[in-house]
């Protein structure tokens, strides 16, 4: 329907409704007894009646608007969210009291201000090289700020806006610009939300990564989503290098799943798992847990595998029971020494009251002589088993470490075809050890190095101050040591020998009076623990082998002057000492 339509059908209206009050009125009753004068009465009744319900109509129709006007600004003024209305060149021509509760300021105080005097100041210079391009085309445009309240605090904002129309009040042709509506929006809680996610993002990728247990998450397709610095450290390559690798190729070097793989496991059941085995590829002893691991992306089923290294703890575990296994040893050594005593100083005995009855005879004399050179051998070798077995309360007092090595070297090697090396720190500290036995101890260790190198070599000696960090050495209290290595370049010894290499009689040696009967290294070991120290070796068949030593050092002694700057060699060289060190 046009709007001339709907003019006359409302006149139509009018003029029903003010006859239908005039036939209800007495006038109308009067009216209708007269002529055509009183027609034109009823007419002008009939007008004035339209009149006044057209007054009526109006004044409800202001009142509407009103109510509307008082609507629309009480919405406006209590929005979530500040309108603020500015004019080019951002000086602020209107706005609602929340802009106004925002900025904790009164709205008079805000009228006829620049935006921009209002915004932080290092946000300031952003704002004022944005504002043209904001003003001339703010469709789809953000510009998050800072804005500062009365009493100096900061409030995060975001500022999104519209242009709007002068107002109505102007006059068509006055070229006047058009006005931006400018949404402000406090976003200060949604900024505390994003520096909480991204500071709880930060402490769990640094708590990820300071673990020193090796961890990886895994997802369905044995694919690596991520690694810690420990893990990519041990495999040595880059945390991102380990990304979309199978986890089989990376952590044991296989082209699939090995069998009773943890991960595959719990794909299967979704039950946490726990397994011990050792891993080649990572090159220890791990305990390693794989558990599921949640993320956000539905039909995913990652799982995070924590591993923990007890390469140490096996290792201590292996020397204590090597520990008690020789303590146990020594005590039936012990006991079978003392037995072996007691007949053979009977049977002396009886040898040289034999040889006093027979000293005529000739014939059995040479005899008597070597059942008595036997029953010595025996007895030597008796004594050995009882430095073994008990290794006697050392009779301490201090050395010079470096003496000691060089004379234990020239007296073992002399008449060989093996040469040495020594390498000693500057000031060594001095140990409170019984000379005796640490020299036996390091004799027969230098024997054996030298029957390892038949075709001959070279014998490197070191021996440097250290200071133990907690577990640094299985079963060995931090503090203190001196470090005593021996070197060879020998044959090596095979990998499945090395755990066996201080039981007694163990030896990869033929067995005779020329080769030895396999108690020279039980013996050091022996030893050195009297001493309350640490010996251990270490070899690669085909290329050598290190015997380590730990004795500790006696705090009330400070280091002494007994190294040199140079030290001769056994037949040939010379090479300078090492500075000592610290071993963590």
């Amino acid at each position: 329907m046009s709007a001339d339509n709907e003019f006359d059908q409302r006149l139509e209206d009018l003029r029903r409704k003010a006859e239908a009050r005039l036939v209800d009125s007495d006038l109308e009753a009067t009216l209708a007894a007269g002529g055509q004068m009183q027609r034109l009465l009823h007419d002008l009744h009939v007008h004035q009646i339209e009149l006044e319900l057209q007054n009526e109509e109006l004044r409800a129709a202001q009142r509407e608007l009103q109510h509307s006007r008082d609507r629309y600004l009480e919405l406006y003024h209590n929005a979530p969210v500040g309108y603020v209305v500015t004019d080019s060149v951002g000086l602020i021509l209107q706005a609602n009291q929340t802009f106004g509760h925002l900025l904790d300021q009164d709205l008079a105080g805000v009228l006829r201000k620049p935006l921009a005097g209002m915004i932080h100041a290092d946000d300031q210079a952003v704002f004022l090289s944005r504002f043209r391009a904001f003003y001339n085309n703010p469709r789809n445009k953000r510009l998050e700020v800072r804005m500062i309240r009365r009493d100096r605090s900061v409030v995060h904002t975001q500022l999104a806006g519209r242009r709007i129309d002068p107002p109505g009040d102007s006059v068509p042709g006055d070229d006047l610009p058009e006005r931006l509506l400018i949404t402000i929006s406090d976003i200060t809680g949604q900024k505390l939300a994003e520096r909480a996610i991204i500071r709880a993002k930060t402490q769990w990728e640094q708590t990820f990564d300071a673990v020193p247990d090796l961890i990886a998450i895994i997802n369905e397709k044995s694919e690596i989503v991520r690694v810690n610095r420990a893990l990519a450290r041990r495999l040595g390559v880059t945390p991102q290098a380990c990304v979309g690798r199978k986890c089989y190729d990376l952590l044991h070097k296989r082209r699939e799943r090995p069998a009773g793989c943890p991960h595959q496991r719990l794909l299967a059941d979704g039950r946490p798992g726990k397994t011990e085995a050792f891993n080649r590829k990572l090159g220890g002893h791990f305990i390693t847990t794989v558990a599921p691991f949640n993320t956000d992306e539905e039909g995913t089923r990652w799982c995070i595998h924590i591993s923990h290294d007890i390469t140490d703890r096996k290792r201590a575990e292996r020397e204590l029971l090597k520990s008690r296994n020789l303590e146990s040893i020594g005590t039936l050594a012990g006991g079978m020494a003392h037995d072996f005593n007691n007949i053979l100083t009977a049977l002396v005995g009886n040898i040289e009251m034999l040889k006093l009855h027979l000293v005529n005879n000739e014939k059995a004399l040479p005899f008597l002589d070597g059942a008595m050179e036997a029953a010595f051998k025996v007895k030597d070798l008796a004594n050995r088993l009882l430095t073994f077995a008990e290794g006697g309360a050392p009779y301490t007092q201090p050395i010079a470490i470096d003496r000691l090595l060089e004379e234990t070297a020239q007296l073992s090697l002399s008449g060989s075809n093996v040469g040495y090396e020594l390498e000693l720190a500057e000031r060594l500290t001095p140990l409170i050890v019984d000379e005796v036995q640490i020299k036996s101890a390091l004799q027969n260790i230098i024997q054996n190095a030298r029957e390892a190198m038949p075709g001959g070599g070279r014998l490197l000696l070191k021996a440097r101050n250290v200071t133990l960090a907690p577990e640094s050495v299985p079963l060995m209290a931090p503090g203190n040591y001196v470090r005593i290595e021996i070197c060879d370049q020998g044959c090596g010894i095979r990998a499945d020998h090395l755990d066996k290499i201080f039981d007694p009689y163990f030896t990869t040696k033929q067995m005779g009076s020329q080769k030895g009967m396999g108690l020279g290294l039980a013996i050091s070991h022996s030893i050195i623990r009297k001493h309350h120290g640490h010996i251990a070796v270490g070899s690669t068949e085909g290329q050598g082998s290190r015997v380590t030593i730990h004795l500790p050092v006696n705090g009330c002694h400070r280091p002494g002057s007994f190294g040199r700057d140079a030290v001769l060699s056994g037949p040939g060289t010379a090479k300078h000492a090492a500075n000592s060190g610290s071993s963590r």
